[in-house]
C-alpha cells in the first residue's frame, strides 16, 4: 500500500515495470513525495516513461533515481520533457 511520505526507498526491490506503473499512478496525484529511489531494479523504458509522464504532472518530486535499470534513449527523451515540463526536479 502507498502512502504519503516525503522519501521513499525502493531500491533493489526487483521492480518491473508493472510495479512502476503503479507507482507512476500513485505520483499523479500525491503532494508530499519529494524523493523516490528505484534504482537496482528491472525497470524498462515502459515503467520508466510512465514515470516520466507522470512527472509531469507532479509538482512535489525534487529527486527520482532509476541507476541500474534498463532504460535506453527512448526512456531519457521522456525524462527530458519531464524535466522541462517539471521545474521542481533538481
Amino acid at each position: 500500500e502507498l502512502r504519503e511520505e516525503d522519501e521513499l526507498e525502493w531500491d533493489s526491490e526487483e521492480y518491473t515495470d508493472v510495479e512502476a506503473i503503479l507507482i507512476a499512478e500513485f505520483l499523479k496525484h500525491s503532494t508530499k513525495l519529494t524523493r523516490l529511489d528505484l534504482a537496482r531494479n528491472q525497470i524498462s523504458d515502459e515503467g520508466a516513461i510512465a514515470l516520466a509522464t507522470a512527472l509531469c504532472a507532479n509538482s512535489s518530486i525534487e529527486y527520482l533515481n532509476l541507476e541500474s535499470n534498463n532504460l535506453s534513449g527512448t526512456a531519457g527523451s521522456a525524462f527530458c520533457k519531464a524535466v522541462e515540463d517539471n521545474s521542481s526536479l533538481q
